[in-house]
Order: C-alpha cells, then sequence, then structure tokens
C-alpha cells in the first residue's frame, strides 16, 4: 500500500521537476540571445515608442527631427528616453519640451555635455 503511494508521489514531483525545467531552460534559451545578440527586451516598448514618436511627429516643433525618427527608434539611448518621456508634459509645458529636445539633440548627435576632453595614454 505505502510503495504505490510513494510511487504515486514520486510520479507527480518527476513531472512538477519536468515542468519547472521546461520552463527554467526555455526561458534562459529565450533570454540569452536577446543579452549577447542586442534584441530589444521589451517588445512592449516598441509598440510605446513608435505611438510617442508618431505623436512627436505631428508638433509644430519637433519638425526638425522628423528626418531622424528612423534613427531614434533604433537607437538604445534614444529609447530609453523615449520610455520615460511623459507626453503631456512635453506637449504641455514649454519648458521640459526644451529640456527634452536638448536632451534629445545630445544623445542623436552624441554630443559632450562636458566638452572635449584629452585623454591620457601611455608613455609608449
Amino acid at each position: 500500500m505505502h510503495e504505490v503511494v510513494l510511487k504515486i508521489l514520486f510520479f507527480i514531483f518527476r513531472i512538477l521537476f519536468q515542468l519547472i525545467m521546461q520552463i527554467v531552460v526555455e526561458s534562459i534559451i529565450d533570454y540569452l540571445p536577446k543579452k549577447f545578440f542586442g534584441y530589444p527586451f521589451n517588445e512592449k516598448d516598441d509598440e510605446l515608442i513608435e505611438g510617442k514618436i508618431y505623436l512627436l511627429k505631428k508638433e509644430p516643433w519637433f519638425e526638425p527631427y522628423k528626418i531622424y525618427t528612423l534613427e531614434m527608434s533604433q537607437r538604445k539611448s534614444i529609447r530609453k528616453l523615449f520610455v520615460k518621456l511623459e507626453m503631456l508634459e512635453i506637449q504641455s509645458n514649454e519648458e521640459k519640451r526644451n529640456e527634452f529636445l536638448y536632451e534629445l539633440e545630445r544623445r542623436l548627435f552624441d554630443l559632450n555635455p562636458n566638452g572635449i576632453r584629452n585623454r591620457k595614454t601611455s608613455p609608449n
């Protein structure tokens, strides 16, 4: 009697263990290519970023940046800026808009806010 109950329990534990291991292995296999080959971590962010770029394209003050929208959607630092962007603040508050445009320009054109630095090199 006890042997039958133990066999059933071991069978259930084995199935649970296999399911857990399958989930862990699938998540690792899904995560590693994204980590090492640079795929975007959140596909949801793509829709969010595209939506924000679409809304910005309609704004008259965004006119000079329209030609850079493809690059904006691809560059990681600018994508992070768009994810954090609050559209209502940018559209209504001119000061926030200017801060956003300055930061966008800096990231888009790789402007160093500290100016050019001379790197120290070895005497070789």
